[in-house]
């Protein structure tokens, strides 16, 4: 109990004054109740003063030795000379306690003021039991017996004594002696050693269980010291943080805005503990409450009570706090609803606007998808607009999207907004489906019109190539200055060129945008099949250009009638045609001789070749009218003899020149 007091008591001052903490506290001590027992100078203490009795010739025991101790120790505050009332009082109060009689006299009796409380000692055969003297015979016996235990337990006994110490006048010593000496050693043992106590409390003396005797647990609570740190603490200033813990734990109460707490984080530890426990519970000393706390060098302490406090202020302040970030969060969360409504809203007209621009606003499974996807949005907007005034207030803080409008009104607007999130989950996967039934369509739509117009620039080459063989047809076939027939087939030839026109600038782009139109978008279709109509366009196009083939195939067909007639008429129609056909050479050779005979001012040689030329162009009027065979023969020898007077003409204008030349 003396160390227990020392560890508790005298340590817990020494942390005062490592601290600076002068503080009025006065330990409790039983220093004086254990040299009571154990002192063995002058008085002597009570063992030592047993331990001469039994070591005397003339031992006193009972009340002898009673009366003895009380002259010797009778001026000890611990000691107390046990009276016939203290007696009688002490048996009554252990009878009624323990249910037992004490077979004891008061003579044979003294009482010692122990720490846990006054205790009652009895002397009677105090001298015989104080004795351990085990005889050598009885030691040696026992060293024989075949347990180690024992071996070694009366090796100690008889080869020394009961303490462990070599056995020199063996009859000096006392149980007394060895329970002091073995008690100093534990001392220096636990004043070596750092303590921890754990006490064991007895809840109740009838050894059943789910009992609890509160009188008897308070009692060992008490005599074991612990009401009495208990105490001491109280009276002290129990509660000890570091000032770093302390303002970790309670910085939400310094005083000012969060900024200020932030700037304050550069500031000593012990100088923040002092302003916020100042804020909190005011000064360290107050008239009507007394000392609370102290500031020490490396912690703060304080009265019991303070710390919970301040701890309770701080679960008020988080609380507060909590319900604050809680309704700021909650009308957050409500706003986000409205502002995600708004973007939906936005993004539903952009995806009408990609329909429009796509050209499938008027497909039954875009426009049934936007609007249902609208019609939620109204719905919604109509629950908003019950209330006018707070949904404009909702809309003001929506502007900003962040939250960073809000005042009182605006929260409690958005606390209150009638839209639960699983409705905007649902406008969302609305708006979704209505984006993704858009990018279907129209991509679908892209293909088709890809596919549809490379089908158009196809159709429009074949109708193309259709026109250039008519042009090619009306050349080969048709002149103006024909025949009649010619120039009716010719006639002909432009009023079908005309009509592929027709069917290639504005038939087939028509069709192919109404078939575009009608396409069936809701599936995806890997093949194009044209309508019938572009179809029938093309055929009648082939149709067109076959007529005029058959129409150039008769007049072929006339001509080499007209041809087998000439040659009938003149056996020498071939080699009139060949030497036709050098003779044209002929001509196109004169040509730049008779452009500079013209600068020089000679125009004969022009003009003999332009009459040629002239009878040529006869000549394949008869063969294109394929009659006439007669004249067509006169005049090819007409053409020819033209020729020769062109050869002639340019002959004799050289030759002019050059005796021109000769004469100069």
């Amino acid at each position: 109990q003396y160390h227990f007091n020392n560890v508790m008591f005298h340590k817990e001052k020494q942390v005062y004054e490592n601290e600076g903490i002068d503080i009025d506290f006065q330990p409790q001590d039983n220093f004086s109740c254990v040299q009571l027992f154990i002192s063995d100078k002058n008085p002597s203490g009570i063992i030592k003063l047993l331990a001469d009795q039994v070591t005397s010739i003339n031992a006193k025991d009972g009340a002898s030795l009673v009366m003895f101790l009380n002259r010797a120790l009778g001026s000890q505050k611990d000691y107390e000379i046990c009276s016939a009332e203290t007696f009688h009082h002490f048996s009554r109060a252990k009878n009624r306690k323990w249910g037992t009689k004490i077979d004891f006299r008061y003579e044979e009796s003294f009482k010692v003021k122990h720490y846990a409380g006054d205790v009652v000692y009895t002397v009677q055969d105090f001298v015989p039991k104080s004795k351990d003297f085990l005889p050598d015979h009885l030691g040696n016996v026992m060293q024989e017996a075949q347990s180690d235990m024992m071996i070694e337990l009366f090796r100690v006994r008889s080869g020394s004594d009961f303490d462990g110490e070599p056995s020199v006048a063996k009859k000096t010593k006392t149980i007394g002696d060895a329970f002091k000496r073995q008690l100093q050693q534990l001392m220096q043992t636990l004043e070596q050693s750092s303590c921890r106590f754990v006490r064991c409390i007895k809840p109740h003396r009838s050894m059943c269980p789910g009992e609890f005797d509160e009188e008897l647990v308070l009692e060992q609570l008490v005599c074991g010291g612990v009401v009495s740190a208990l105490q001491m603490r109280k009276a002290g200033l129990p509660d000890r943080m570091g000032y770093k813990e302390f303002v970790a734990e309670f910085w939400c109460m310094e005083k000012g805005s969060l900024n200020e707490k932030k700037n304050r984080a550069t500031k000593d530890y012990k100088e923040r503990t002092r302003d916020l426990i100042e804020y909190t519970i005011g000064k360290e000393f107050e008239e009507s409450l007394g000392l609370r706390y102290r500031l020490g060098r490396e912690r703060i302490f304080m009265k019991s009570g303070i710390l919970p406090l301040l701890r309770n202020i701080t679960q008020f302040v988080i609380a507060r706090s909590a319900r604050k970030v809680q309704r700021r969060w909650r009308a957050k969360q409500g706003l986000n609803l409205v502002v995600r409504m708004k973007q939906l809203q936005r993004e539903l007209e952009q995806h009408e606007q990609e329909a429009t621009r796509q050209g499938v606003e008027k497909h039954r499974q875009v426009e049934e998808s936007i609007q249902k996807a609208m019609k939620h949005i109204k719905s919604t907007v109509r629950k908003l607009q019950e209330n006018p005034a707070k949904w404009d207030r909702i809309q003001e803080a929506a502007a900003f999207e962040t939250g960073t409008g809000f005042n009182k009104e605006i929260e409690q607007a958005c606390l209150e907004i009638p839209v639960q999130e699983q409705d905007i989950k649902s406008m969302e996967a609305l708006v979704v489906s209505a984006g993704k039934t858009v990018h279907v369509i129209g991509q679908r739509r892209q293909a088709a019109e890809k596919r549809v117009s490379e089908l158009l620039v196809e159709k429009k080459c074949e109708a193309q190539e259709l026109a250039a063989r008519l042009d090619d047809l009306k050349l080969e076939y048709f002149s103006d200055d024909g025949s009649d027939l010619q120039r009716k087939l010719r006639a002909t030839c432009e009023s079908h060129q005309a009509r592929l026109a027709t069917i290639r600038e504005e038939e087939l782009p028509a069709l192919m945008k109404k078939f575009l139109q009608s396409f069936d978008l809701s599936v995806d279709s890997a093949e194009i099949v044209l309508p019938s109509e572009v179809v029938q366009l093309m055929q009648e196009g082939s149709r067109l250009v076959a007529q005029v083939e058959q129409a150039g195939e008769k007049i072929i067909e006339q001509r080499k009638q007209f041809e087998f007639q000439a040659m009938r008429a003149n056996p020498d129609y071939q080699a009139l045609q060949k030497q036709r056909a050098e003779a044209r050479e002929r001509l196109e050779l004169l040509e730049g001789d008779a452009q500079e005979a013209a600068k020089d001012g000679i125009t004969s040689v022009s003009s003999a070749i332009s009459a040629a030329w002239k009878l040529d162009a006869e000549i394949e009027g008869l063969l294109r009218d394929a009659s006439e065979a007669d004249r067509f023969i006169a005049a090819i020898r007409s053409f020819l003899d033209a020729e020769k007077a062109a050869q002639e003409a340019i002959a004799l204008v050289k030759r002019l020149e050059e005796e021109a030349r000769q004469r100069e």
